[in-house]
């Protein structure tokens, strides 16, 4: 897997064929993987199992890289009902690109990322993942 660097706006077109490159990688071992547990059969179903999951996992990531949301460092995060309860008005782009992502299924959940200060910037991000495996992508951001 190549290791990607950007210190520039202009790099970040190169970052994301670099990403799509390395999540195509791991989409490919993961298929490899899976078809490795499935000749196994036997008493293996948990193995199977898991090589199911991350074959999934790995196809919702080059399906999102290629649908360009950013995958981003993972953050502290609030579930997105809990803070439409509070106050958030999502501006209208921001819903579109949600409604566009939840129809696209390429997310297992949705989340925001909470401002530290009250009326700062927040992000709504969708997940793929969970644990130490979790995978943060941008959906959208506004100020």
């Amino acid at each position: 897997m190549t290791q990607l660097v950007v210190t520039h706006p202009r790099d970040i077109e190169t970052f994301k064929m670099g990403l799509l490159e390395n999540a195509q990688l791991e989409l490919l071992d993961a298929q490899q993987n899976f078809e490795s547990a499935r000749r196994r059969g036997g008493g293996h179903v948990k193995a199977l199992q898991r090589a199911a999951n991350i074959l999934h996992r790995a196809e919702m990531q080059v399906a999102a890289l290629k649908q360009d949301f950013l995958p981003m460092p993972r953050m502290p995060i609030r579930a997105l009902a809990d803070w439409w309860a509070q106050q958030l008005n999502i501006p209208q782009a921001a819903e579109e690109r949600l409604a566009d992502a939840l129809q696209a299924g390429v997310f297992e959940r949705v989340a925001i990322v909470v401002p530290r200060q009250r009326g700062r910037d927040p992000l709504l991000i969708g997940i793929i993942g969970r644990g130490t495996r979790e995978k943060h992508f941008l959906i959208a951001w506004w100020v």
